[in-house]
């Protein structure tokens, strides 16, 4: 085979296995099926790598893949070269293959006392269990601390002498504290989880309807409601309602309800006193200010005309001054008496405003009804015959009255009234006393 060139020196491989179609087909496929398992092995190495990015050493994975493409190329070759006799392409690939092997091994050797460092999987087991006995230790103390938490809020709310409760977002209890015994007669527990239409009577839930929907938009409420008590009496709560807040989301609220009643009666009985004279029990001037804004206010708006008397004891001062001032309180406490129980309209005010001083308001009374009461209570004062030795006439105390009657402009103002009854008052005194005057003012007025 002279003059050819050097791949004609070499003859093919098949010639040695004298083309024989049995074995060169036991060669090819071999070779075929092992170059193909060689070129998977580094895609799947490949994918686990990617997959698995704390895998330590990810270097060895390249250079196995490397090397392991390099001994798929020489299976490769094994079968070019049957027919083709580029033995020379097959060594550089061969030698290609023997540096990645070298290589690799040098990388192997170099790790391997790093990799002999790493935790076996006994030892990963002992860590694991001592992590997971931590982890339990760690749980139970926590759980601990969250149950004795539990048992602190606990008691304090069940401490708390107001009904505690929380409803979530579909209105149903999930959560009250040991009040629930008092107020429903039943225990926090067979309460939870009713809707709040089972746990509030309809006359309740009627009234704290709207404050419940307004709490579920995320408006605090704070509302006081009457109730009827177990036992039939009357009582006052306050509740207030906080909106439970997730970012954006209300998930329910906290109500907190008190029994205020001892708190209202209290109240109210300070305001009582506030508006009541101490001495003859009957209102005051401040509650007399009151009240006549609040009829005159009426009678503007109704067109029906208010009537005032003004009621002043004749000579008291001498009165005191011969008797003393402790008998003075009896005559004063005497008096309004006498002016209480002879005004006898539920709507009729009797109030003392001075020292010897009252006045008495007559919603809806014309000027010659007013007369007519005060004739009378002049009578029954002057009917009383209480000794007065002081007085320069009769030789009993007598009291002057001045009427006055007036339906009310939208100009005027309450203060209209009371002084064209002072100025009937003062009238009734220059005439001599015991007597009754009424001032009256223009007749449209009437």
């Amino acid at each position: 085979m002279g003059g050819g060139s050097q791949i004609e020196q070499f003859m093919p491989h098949g010639m040695c296995y004298l083309w024989n179609v049995r074995l060169l087909a036991l060669h090819v496929i071999s070779d075929a099926v092992i170059a193909l398992a060689y070129f998977s092995i580094p895609i799947i190495l490949l994918f686990f790598v990617r997959k698995r990015r704390d895998v330590p050493f990810p270097g060895v994975f390249a250079m196995f893949g490397v090397f392991i493409i390099a001994c798929g190329m020489t299976h490769v070759l094994e079968i070019w070269t049957i027919w083709h006799p580029t033995y020379w392409l097959s060594g550089y690939v061969k030698a290609l293959t023997a540096c990645a092997s070298l290589a690799t091994a040098v990388v192997l050797v170099r790790i391997i006392p790093r990799a002999l460092a790493m935790k076996g999987r006994a030892d990963l087991s002992q860590q694991l269990a001592e992590l997971n006995a931590t982890l339990e230790q760690q749980v139970l103390v926590r759980t601990a601390k969250l149950y004795e938490s539990e048992r602190f809020f606990q008691a304090v709310a069940d401490n708390i002498p107001s009904w505690v409760a929380y409803w979530d977002a579909d209105s149903r209890l999930r959560f009250a504290n040991a009040a629930s015994l008092s107020w429903f007669g039943r225990t926090p527990e067979s309460l939870l989880g009713l809707h709040v239409s089972e746990v509030l009577s309809p006359d309740v839930l009627a009234f704290d309807e709207p404050h419940i929907r307004a709490a579920l938009a995320g408006q605090p409420q704070k509302f006081e409601r009457k109730i009827v008590r177990p036992d039939g009496s009357n009582g006052f709560t306050l509740a207030h309602c906080i909106p439970d807040r997730e970012g954006d989301v209300v998930r329910g609220f906290y109500m907190l309800v008190s029994d205020v009643t001892d708190f209202k009666e209290t109240e109210n009985e300070l305001k009582h006193l506030a508006a009541t004279d101490s001495l003859t029990g009957l209102s005051n001037r401040r509650a007399f200010d009151d009240i006549l804004e609040r009829e005159w206010r009426h009678a503007r708006r109704t067109g029906i005309p208010l009537a005032m008397i003004m009621v002043d004891l004749d000579h008291f001062k001498e009165y005191n001054d011969y008797y003393g001032h402790p008998a003075g309180d009896e005559c004063l406490k005497v008096i309004a008496g006498l002016l209480r129980s002879h005004t006898r309209r539920p709507a009729d005010f009797v109030a003392r405003i001075g020292g010897e001083e009252f006045v008495v308001l007559l919603p809806e009374t014309g000027a010659e009804d007013a007369v007519h009461v005060a004739d009378l209570l002049c009578d029954v004062v002057r009917a009383a015959r209480i000794t007065h030795l002081g007085a320069p006439q009769s030789g009993f105390v007598t009291a002057s009255f001045g009427v006055a009657a007036i339906v009310p402009d939208r100009d005027d103002a309450a203060a209209t009234l009371t002084a064209i009854a002072d100025e009937a008052l003062y009238e009734a005194k220059r005439l001599g006393r015991d007597r009754v005057v009424c001032k009256r003012p223009l007749p449209s007025l009437l």
